[in-house]
C-alpha cells in the first residue's frame, strides 16, 4: 500500500487536512494541516500500521467491502471528478453503476411537505420498475422517500452517505437498509467506517451523486439547502438538471428554473426514459377493498402504501 493510500486511511478526510504528492520519494506537503499532533502521526509508522489494521477489522467485522481507484469494478462516472475517492467502501453491488445512462439522482430537503414526498416516492417507483437505478443521499425527506419508492418497485437504489458506513444514516431508516441491498442496491461511502458525520462532508459526498447519475431531479428545498449542492455540481459536470412539478413553487426550485432547468412531473416526460417507463400510479381509496383483497392486491404489487395514502398503476 503506497503513501498516499496510507496517510488517507489514517487521516479519514485526507484531502481537507492536506496535499500529497503520489510518490513516495517526493516530500509530503504539510502546509494544511489541522495540528501538529496530526504532524506527528503521520511521521509514526506505528500509527499508519494501527490505522490500517483498525480500518481492515472494521471492514470485516461490519461486511463492509473496499475498493480503490483504477480496479476494473471502480464506477468510470466518477473519474471525471478533479477529485475522484480514492477509496470507496460499500455494502451491495456495483455493476449497476456502470451504465450511467441508467442511474438517475434525486435530491431534496430533509423538511418537505407531504406532498413532495409522496411526489418523490412516485418517482422513486417509476423508476424503479423502468429498471433504472435512484441515487440519493438516505437522509429524511426527499431523499428517502425516493429510495422507498425505488425499493416498493423492487428496483435498485444507492444510497450515497456523507460518513462512514457506521454513522452514516438516521436510525429510523435501519429497517430500509436490507430492502434496499436485497434488491440489488448500494450503500456507499468515500470514508472509513468509523467516520462520523460533519458539516463538510455533506457537499464532498454531494459531488458523487451528481456524478453518478446522467440526470438529477430536485424536489422541493430552501434557498440554501445542501440540495442545490447537488444539481451545482451537475451543471458544472454537464449532467441534466430539472426541477420536479411539485417543487416547482419552492424557494430552491423556483432558484433552479431561473438557471434554466426544466419542469417534470413523470419520466415518460423525458425522452431518454419515455419508452421504458410506465404511468406514475394514482391515488387509490382503500375502502373499495377488503381486507384480504388488500392484502393480496398489494402483494402483487396493484396496491402501494406511502404515508397515509394508497396508490395503484393506471389502468
Amino acid at each position: 500500500m503506497d503513501l498516499y493510500t496510507r496517510i488517507e486511511a489514517l487521516t479519514k478526510s485526507a484531502k481537507k487536512k492536506f496535499e500529497i504528492l503520489q510518490s513516495v520519494k517526493e516530500p509530503v506537503l504539510f502546509s494544511s494541516l489541522e495540528s501538529e499532533d496530526l504532524y506527528a502521526k503521520l511521521l509514526d509508522e506505528r500509527s499508519l500500521q494501527d490505522r490500517e489494521a483498525e480500518i481492515a477489522k472494521l471492514c470485516k467485522d461490519h461486511q463492509i467491502r473496499r475498493i480503490y481507484r483504477g480496479d476494473p469494478l471502480y464506477p468510470k462516472s466518477l473519474l471525471c471528478l478533479k477529485d475522484p475517492p480514492f477509496c470507496l467502501y460499500y455494502k451491495g453491488k456495483l455493476e449497476r453503476l456502470h451504465d450511467q445512462s441508467a442511474c438517475i439522482a434525486m435530491v431534496g430537503s430533509r423538511r418537505i411537505s407531504n406532498k413532495s414526498a409522496e411526489a418523490a416516492f412516485l418517482l422513486g417507483y417509476q423508476a424503479g420498475q423502468a429498471g433504472l437505478v435512484v441515487v440519493s443521499g438516505f437522509a429524511r425527506g426527499g431523499d428517502i422517500a425516493a429510495h422507498r419508492g425505488a425499493i416498493a418497485a423492487r428496483g435498485a437504489s444507492v444510497a450515497v452517505l456523507p460518513a462512514g458506513l457506521l454513522h452514516g444514516y438516521p436510525r429510523e431508516h435501519q429497517n430500509y437498509i436490507y430492502e434496499l441491498l436485497s434488491h440489488g442496491g448500494t450503500i456507499l461511502s468515500e470514508y472509513p467506517p468509523d467516520q462520523a458525520s460533519m458539516p463538510y462532508l455533506y457537499p464532498e459526498r454531494n459531488r458523487i451523486i451528481s456524478a453518478l447519475a446522467s440526470h438529477v431531479v430536485l424536489f422541493e428545498c430552501a434557498r440554501k439547502s445542501g440540495a442545490l449542492i447537488s444539481l451545482a455540481y451537475a451543471e458544472a459536470q454537464g449532467k441534466h438538471c430539472y426541477v420536479h412539478r411539485s417543487a416547482s413553487h419552492s424557494p430552491g426550485g423556483l432558484l433552479r428554473i431561473a438557471k434554466g432547468d426544466g419542469i417534470i412531473s413523470s419520466l415518460q416526460e423525458l425522452p431518454q426514459f419515455s419508452d421504458r417507463c410506465a404511468p406514475l400510479l394514482v391515488g387509490s381509496s382503500s375502502h373499495s377493498y377488503t381486507y384480504s383483497t388488500q392484502l393480496e392486491a398489494e402483494k402483487a404489487g396493484r396496491l402501494i402504501r406511502f404515508g397515509h395514502r394508497w396508490y395503484c398503476r393506471k389502468s
